[in-house]
């Protein structure tokens, strides 16, 4: 279970406002159901500048209700309202299916991503504005949701060390790449230490809370697919061909448009292309017929997009000597 122990009283007075400011101010926005704080207030971080960030779940409301914004001392209070149901049935939509690893229970399914992923984040650590509401979530649901939040960060560090070592193929410089994998790797830490995802710019403030010191923090900070290799080894379950993990989906858009005697095509930049059509498919495949440096080229200009094929990502956790749970409860 993710750490809970926030005050709404003292995540409020963060940002210098009372509950009664706040109650006052919001008025039936905040009366009509149930009223929880989110976000960095809720984890216990946030300081003077931080909004207060506030999920109001109602029988009334619409699927798509609109956000609502209000003022309380020119502190923004950022409101989204949801039904009723909408967090059990988002718990429900999530699989059961996880791999045991020294990190917990991780999912063998795809995360959440987006919006969705923000919420169920968010949610792990909501504090009521009436401790009457008590928690949102349960037990077992919070469970469910850690192991697709811990699934994410190793979607995104399995796919920026596979972006790394194709840049080293390309002759281009990854450095920026390997950073981005240690740090999906450390957020990854994080969360198995009580500490739920938040944005980048929190994530030196959960380290701290999470006691994660210096060397460790340098033993997750990969310069090479080796380092890479061997974190990943100590977290998870072993990985050692990231690029055989992420496919290239082609993301062209609409027909070819014909421009002279030349057929180009639209790239997602919206952009048109008219050199030779891109590859798809698994990205260590892909190199091996194109190239590394002519795959870069396709990324770049907006022809094809990496992502973890989930298939392949849930197959080298089955390999793994760690033992995978079926769909149900969490053992």
């Amino acid at each position: 279970m993710l750490k809970q122990d926030t005050d709404i009283r003292s995540a409020l007075s963060k940002v210098g406002i009372t509950l009664a400011q706040l109650r006052d101010t919001g008025g039936s926005v905040l009366a009509d159901g149930r009223a929880y704080l989110v976000g960095s207030l809720a984890q216990g971080f946030g300081n003077g500048g931080s909004d207060v960030d506030i999920h109001v779940f109602d029988e009334s409301a619409h699927p798509n209700s609109a956000p609502y914004l209000f003022f309380v001392d020119q502190v923004p209070v950022d409101i989204e309202f949801f039904p009723a149901v909408r967090v059990a049935t988002m718990v429900a939509e999530l699989g059961r299916a996880a791999v045991h690893t020294e990190v917990g229970r991780i999912a063998l399914h795809p995360a959440p991503r987006g919006h969705r992923k923000m919420c169920l984040s968010r949610w792990m650590t909501a504090v009521p504005l009436d401790p009457a509401h008590g928690a949102l979530l349960t037990t077992a649901d919070a469970a469910v949701i850690r192991a697709h939040l811990l699934r994410h960060s190793v979607e995104l560090t399995v796919l920026y060390a596979a972006l790394a070592e194709l840049a080293e193929l390309g002759g281009a410089n990854p450095a920026g790449l390997w950073g981005h994998s240690g740090r999906a790797l450390l957020d990854l830490l994080c969360t198995e230490r009580g500490l739920a995802p938040m944005g980048a710019k929190w994530l030196p403030a959960r380290l701290r809370a999470a006691g994660v010191d210096d060397a460790v923090r340098r033993s997750f900070d990969p310069a090479t697919l080796d380092d890479w290799v061997a974190a990943v080894a100590r977290l998870v379950w072993p990985i050692d061909d990231p690029l055989a993990l992420v496919e290239l989906q082609e993301c062209t858009i609409g027909e070819p448009v014909p421009l002279g005697r030349r057929a180009m095509t639209v790239t997602r930049y919206h952009r048109l292309h008219g050199g030779e059509p891109p590859v798809g498919g698994c990205l260590r495949q892909v190199v091996a017929q194109a190239g590394a440096r002519r795959v870069l080229a396709w990324i770049r200009a907006g022809l094809v997009r990496p992502a973890v094929d989930p298939a392949a990502l849930d197959h080298s956790a089955r390999r793994s000597p760690t033992d995978a749970g079926p769909e149900g409860e969490p053992r």
